[in-house]
């Protein structure tokens, strides 16, 4: 996971926390606690255990900007197959 402040000097976020949840029905849970970031800076923070998940919700501790947020991961296999499905779905010639 990659927090980024750049350019942000003087209303950077002070400290960001991840939850994740797999499916809209499944809680919310915590995978990166509350973080402190620096400003104008890019911050790679590994999570410590893996998490399967759907949706992902960055809170912000007291509000401030933030410049991006990539969250880097892998397909479970279920999702490469729904992948793939949609995919020849959309290419099926008359689509």
């Amino acid at each position: 996971m990659e927090v980024d402040t750049a350019n942000l000097k003087g209303n950077a976020a002070g400290w960001v926390s991840l939850s994740v949840k797999d499916g809209d029905a499944a809680d919310w849970t915590e995978v990166l606690p509350r973080t402190a970031l620096q400003p104008d800076s890019l911050h790679r923070l590994p999570l410590t255990v893996p998490a399967t998940a759907t949706h992902a919700r960055l809170d912000v501790h007291p509000d401030g900007g933030l410049a991006r947020l990539r969250l880097h991961g892998n397909l479970t296999q279920a999702g490469a197959a729904a992948l793939a499905a949609r995919v020849a779905g959309a290419t099926r010639p008359g689509n």
